[in-house]
């Protein structure tokens, strides 16, 4: 799970937006952004802030809430802990999930298809497994229909999706899509996913015996 700087480095690289530009909107130095994007050099939150807002990124660091002295009496039940997720434009939904394929591409690439958990911000879907490209040939874009026919009845958000690579003979190889949702949920997502892409595997099968 990458850290806060992290993601902060990530989406620079992401944004494809020159040192030099990002220097000129945040009034930084071009070798201080060197020397963070090299992991030499951390920077306060007021200048992250800055970085993320040329970005057009909108960054919310959360407090953590004090709990209370217990009540007498009965215990309450305890709920599902439903934190608050961080406020994300639609841009950085775009780039987690434009990331999230590209890394699923290179480093993930022997495990097919897989579910994570990108603290307070949501869950990741991958998929390093298609059936035929170009993608518009794929029936795995039967499979995605499921996963977001589940999303809807479930009350749960897609907020991005993308493919990997962008061009080339592998164009749309692998897919990614992120999912607004709390931690705890995460388990359920995974086996509801997992049933999905059993029963249509079962049906592609079927389809290939006949």
């Amino acid at each position: 799970m990458k850290s806060f700087i992290a993601q902060i480095r990530d989406a620079i690289e992401a944004s494809g937006v020159t040192r030099y530009a990002l220097a000129e909107q945040t009034g930084l130095s071009e070798s201080i952004l060197s020397r963070f994007m090299s992991g030499k050099q951390n920077m306060s939150l007021a200048t992250v802030d800055k970085i993320a807002e040329a970005l057009g990124l909108e960054v919310i660091v959360g407090v953590q809430n004090v709990q209370k002295s217990r009540k007498p009496g009965r215990p309450e039940k305890k709920k599902p802990k439903m934190e608050k997720l961080k406020k994300t434009t639609r841009l950085a939904w775009e780039l987690v999930a434009v990331n999230a394929a590209k890394d699923a591409h290179e480093n993930n690439f022997p495990s097919r298809r897989g579910i994570y958990v990108i603290e307070d911000v949501g869950i990741v879907y991958y998929d390093n497994n298609p059936y035929e490209l170009p993608r518009e040939k794929d029936p795995r874009e039967k499979l995605l229909s499921q996963f977001r026919d589940f999303l809807k009845s479930s009350k749960l958000k897609e907020k991005a999706s993308a493919y990997w690579p962008p061009n080339g003979d592998d164009k749309d190889y692998t897919f990614a899509m992120v999912i607004e949702a709390q931690e705890f949920m995460f388990d359920a997502i995974r086996v509801a996913f997992q049933d999905i892409v059993a029963t249509f595997v079962r049906g592609m099968y079927e389809i290939a015996a006949n």
